[in-house]
């Protein structure tokens, strides 16, 4: 398999991981601790991204693959909650303002973590 196909893959994990788990946190999210699920999926980001340099013995470069599929999971519930503890914290009355906030923040905060 060429290089770039094998990228793409690898790549493409973290998306699918993403998007599958999100129906799943959402509906977790509805009767359950918010706040705790956010924890968690943040701790999950953190020890994982915490273990990407470790990665280059070729045994671990295999268990890479499988790792971009739980790193784009924890993602993705971790947005999920985030973003609904952010609508619940945020005034009824300027909650178009407050995500607009948030938003902005989060892209910020990806962009300075990018330098």
């Amino acid at each position: 398999m060429h290089l770039h196909i094998q990228v793409g893959l690898v790549t493409s994990l973290f998306t699918i991981g993403a998007v599958l788990i999100r129906p799943f946190a959402g509906y977790y999210l509805i009767d359950n601790q918010r706040k705790s699920l956010a924890i968690y999926a943040s701790a999950a980001l953190m020890i994982i991204t915490i273990l990407y340099p470790f990665l280059n013995i070729i045994w671990l470069l295999l268990l890479l693959r499988l790792l971009r599929l739980f790193h784009g999971a924890a993602w993705g519930v971790s947005t999920t909650a985030n973003s609904t503890i952010v609508v619940d914290l945020i005034p009824k009355t300027r909650l178009g303002e407050g995500m607009g906030y948030f938003s902005i923040s989060t892209t910020v905060g990806a962009i300075i973590a990018q330098v």
